[in-house]
């Protein structure tokens, strides 16, 4: 997951919630322009969280960032929208239909 803006980051944060360590790797990318804005390996122990990254951002903007991580053979997908409301529907959707193809 992210944060919510604070200093100009959002911070990439993992979270394992089961009784074993996990590893994996991450990437956050921008739905509109592809942009790998956060990606890298991760270990996390059983019931904590780890912060995987930072990513400058402004709160002016309005973005769909894509989180995919890697686990256990298995691929996940996330998304977060960055800024403030109310969102374009014609936009979320377009942004919707790019995430079913990044999956």
């Amino acid at each position: 997951m992210v944060s919510e803006p604070e200093e100009w980051h959002i911070k990439v944060v993992g979270v394992n919630d089961t009784f074993l360590e996990k590893t994996g790797s991450h990437r956050v990318f921008d739905a509109d322009t592809k942009e790998e804005l956060s990606s890298g390996d991760f270990s996390i122990s059983p019931y904590s969280k780890a912060t995987l990254g930072k990513i400058r951002v402004s709160r002016g903007e309005q973005k769909m960032l894509v989180i995919e991580w890697e686990t256990d053979g298995k691929k996940f997908l996330n998304h977060y929208l960055l800024g403030s409301p109310p969102f374009n529907l014609t936009k979320y959707i377009e942004w919707m239909k790019a995430l079913q193809l990044s999956y």
